[in-house]
């Protein structure tokens, strides 16, 4: 735990540093590379998130997917029950406002989404991800719960910056790994058990 903290620590600050154009810039590469995988355009129900604090920028994945007719599903934070909440959006601005935790989630009168098991795609943020495919998150363990009660067959894609991709991040025997991790540079694909 004192080594992922470590982890989170440093990656974070130094992604925190990054200027917003660069942000921008790399986020829309992760996007495009995103947009080119074959799992991802025959997706009908993707789960997406906002982004928040220099995360991999989604807005504009979210209006494309919202315009492509696929249905776009957001994590709200159940913060009672230290987990997600999966809720179908269908306009970007009118069905968020901002969270518990400063993030930009779905509101209230969105519907929950309880087939968790039909869901193709998720796209999953971190702080840290490794060559393997597991990753770091906030340290809340809301992903790491979420994760667990998805079905073998949705595909899970994290995304980040180069800069958050290390060769190995410790990771426990019931953390949840990756099917794919994408950065500006570079697609990673993970062997599915």
């Amino acid at each position: 735990m004192e080594e992922k903290a470590r982890i989170r620590g440093q990656v974070a600050a130094v992604r925190k540093a990054l200027a917003q154009a660069e942000v921008k810039q790399k986020s829309r590469e992760i996007i495009e590379r995103l947009l080119m995988v074959e799992e991802f355009s025959a997706a009908v129900r993707v789960m997406l998130y906002h982004a928040f604090d220099n995360e991999v920028e989604t807005k504009e994945l979210i209006k494309k997917s919202l315009a492509g007719g696929k249905s776009v599903l957001l994590p709200r934070c159940d913060v009672a029950g230290r987990g997600i909440e999966v809720c179908e959006i269908r306009h970007l601005d009118a069905d968020l406002r901002r969270g518990r935790y400063g993030i930009m989630e779905p509101a209230e009168h969105t519907m929950t989404f309880q087939k968790l098991e039909q869901i193709d795609l998720c796209v999953v943020p971190g702080v840290a991800f490794d060559r393997r495919g597991y990753r770091i998150g906030r340290g809340k363990g809301f992903y790491d719960v979420f994760l667990a009660r998805l079905s073998p067959r949705t595909l899970k894609v994290g995304v980040a910056f180069e800069l958050q991709l290390l060769e190995k991040v410790p990771h426990l025997n019931h953390d949840i790994a990756m099917d794919m991790i994408i950065t500006e540079r570079e697609t990673l694909r993970f062997p599915r058990c």
